[in-house]
């Protein structure tokens, strides 16, 4: 379950990802054109998305950190109860947080890689 559950989430994320921003690219398709034949570089719009897909990402992260710490102390505090244990710690490695944070952002840039590529590979607008 810790294996499993874990990739079906990141994949399903990730494709979700995928889907906003491939019609996020749409959208902006005209806005993308034009400012890249006012001379924007394409690895200006390919930065732009990835930005985008960070801040996200980032929210998520943090709300998703501090709630899985809530609920852990949480659930800490049934075990408690329930085994009659005298005290529990709960402890947050750093380099499980660190591991947590990668993987998170590799399958969000890995979900989104093929919709920026398609709004870097726009051509010019000219009217």
């Amino acid at each position: 379950m810790a294996t499993v559950f874990p990739v079906i989430f990141l994949s399903v994320a990730a494709l979700l990802l995928n889907v906003v921003v491939t019609r996020l690219v749409a959208l902006e398709r005209e806005q993308i054109g034009t400012l890249k034949a006012f001379g924007y570089e394409t690895r200006d719009v390919l930065a732009h998305y990835v930005k985008l897909v960070l801040a996200m990402v980032s929210i998520g992260l943090v709300a998703g950190l501090g709630a899985g710490l809530w609920l852990a102390r949480g659930m800490t505090a049934i075990y408690q109860d329930f085994y009659s244990f005298p005290y529990l710690h709960i402890s947050l490695e750093p380099a499980v947080i660190f591991q947590a944070v990668a993987v998170t952002l590799l399958a969000a840039l890995a979900g989104t890689l093929l919709a920026v590529r398609r709004a870097a590979a726009l051509p010019p607008r000219w009217r």
